[in-house]
């Protein structure tokens, strides 16, 4: 009667049916497989308007939040927890978290999964590179790297870019500490220092000063992020907006490839049993993310294999495990959460996007009278232009070609070359998230956007 049991889950699992509500393109179900209670979404990531994303609690690192009011800030119809973080001391989240494109942290452990612009879902045992140049040389005595994105680290050999997300104070390294703002150094000092809301700072430890000594106030500084596997071998990520790096590859291509030695990952909770969340994709493209309790890692892996998924890694667990689904917990988690990945889906305002022929992961929405709106960021950079968002003062600085834009949300004036200019519409917050009118910025940055009423478009 069991196996009979098991057989008419599987098949449930892989033949889902139809959504409770008609149009909803997500479903959630509640089911076992080998006697693990199991709680999960299915989202249709071919449905219009579906976008996967990391979110920080509070917009920042370091910070906390509930799961369910993340979700609300963000109008998500589905939210998993995401990333391992400090619960009991700085609550500094341990793997990469990208969104729409800007890193927040960095990390060099786990498995990842980076969903690209059109939607597809990719894994891999993600590094993370942090190299620049400075005045546009890359080559010695002109490159530099970093070690980590917002944490702080006590190493004196430590090299770390502190971003205007980062939600604590700089502590260390910060033995010199350079300042950037809009791609220049704008300061050299000893100590830790307020980082910009238009750069970041660089912090050095003692034991990295001749790295911080090729530095300059005005020098120009440029900064990239690369991707590679856990044996160098760059990824090829480049199509990648959105990454959340968090617990081991557990399935790759449909095989089980758990490697907790690989993953780095060698704490004893990973080899006792405890409640696990996890996402990942299947042959159909459809997503999947939820939890599963009393497991062990690798009874993990081998449960989401059977779940029929083709990619899959482990997110954070026990008490962080939380999975939220139209308006409701279907697993409330023990405390509040550093980030979590959010399903949402456009309403029928959304507008579409399209930079040379490519169709951008992140819409767009009209606001009346007629104003299409874009995400402070995800649009722009695609442009050539760079965006700095300060979360304090609300501001975003929008420059390109030598020309800047300068808006406030809520704000009914936006500065154009140190110009007032009135706005007939306002940048607004909707979903947690702050949109600008696309058509003035653009074009007072000398862009032409194009719109194409019947597939509600705007192209470049």
């Amino acid at each position: 009667m069991r196996q009979l049991l098991s057989i008419v889950i599987a098949l449930f699992m892989f033949f889902p049916g139809t959504p409770a509500s008609a149009g909803v393109p997500a479903s959630f179900y509640a089911v076992e497989v080998d006697g693990h209670p199991i709680s999960m979404v299915n989202v249709d990531l071919s449905s219009p308007g579906v976008q996967i994303r990391p979110m920080l609690a509070n917009g920042r690192t370091g910070q906390t939040a509930d799961l369910a009011s993340m979700a609300k800030a963000s109008g998500a119809l589905a939210a998993v927890n995401g990333t391992f973080f400090n619960a009991y001391s700085d609550m500094t989240s341990w793997g990469t978290i990208m969104a729409d494109g800007v890193l927040y942290r960095a990390g060099n452990a786990g498995g990842a999964v980076g969903i690209t612009a059109d939607g597809r879902v990719k894994v891999a045992r993600l590094r993370v590179r942090i190299e620049g140049g400075i005045n546009g040389i890359e080559t010695w005595p002109n490159n530099w790297y970093a070690w980590d994105v917002n944490r702080n680290v006590e190493d004196p050999q430590a090299v770390v870019i502190f971003t205007p997300s980062f939600g604590q104070a700089i502590q260390a390294p910060a033995g010199t500490t350079v300042t950037i703002r809009q791609g220049r150094v704008a300061a050299i000092q000893a100590g830790p220092v307020q980082i910009p809301s238009d750069g970041y700072v660089i912090g050095f430890g003692r034991g990295a000063g001749e790295i911080a000594s090729r530095f300059a106030v005005g020098d120009s500084v440029q900064l990239r992020y690369t991707f590679a596997d856990e044996k160098g071998n760059r990824l090829d990520w480049d199509d990648v907006r959105h990454i959340v790096q968090a617990g081991p590859l557990l399935v790759r291509d449909g095989k089980d490839v758990l490697d907790l030695a690989a993953d780095q990952m060698k704490e004893p909770k990973f080899f006792t049993k405890a409640s696990w969340s996890f996402i990942g994709v299947k042959p159909d493209g459809t997503l999947t993310m939820g939890t599963v309790s009393g497991v062990t890692m690798a009874e993990m892996a081998r449960t989401v294999q059977k779940l029929g998924l083709r990619d899959a890694i482990g997110l954070d667990g026990n008490a962080s495990c939380g999975l939220y689904y139209s308006g409701e917990y279907k697993v409330r988690p023990g405390r509040k959460l550093s980030n979590c990945i959010v399903v949402t889906v456009d309403g029928e305002d959304s507008v579409r996007i399209r930079v040379g022929g490519t169709l951008l992961p992140v819409n767009g929405y009209l606001s009346r009278p007629g104003t299409t709106m874009v995400p402070v960021r995800g649009v722009l950079e695609h442009l050539g232009a760079t965006v700095f968002w300060d979360q304090r003062e609300r501001k975003a600085t929008v420059l390109l070609n030598g020309r800047e834009v300068v808006l406030r949300s809520g704000g009914k004036e936006a500065v154009v070359d140190g110009q007032v200019v009135p706005l007939q519409v306002a940048p607004e917050v909707r979903n947690g998230r702050t949109f600008i009118p696309l058509r003035f910025v653009s074009e007072n940055l000398g862009l032409k956007p194009n719109w194409d009423q019947e597939t509600r478009t705007v192209s470049f």
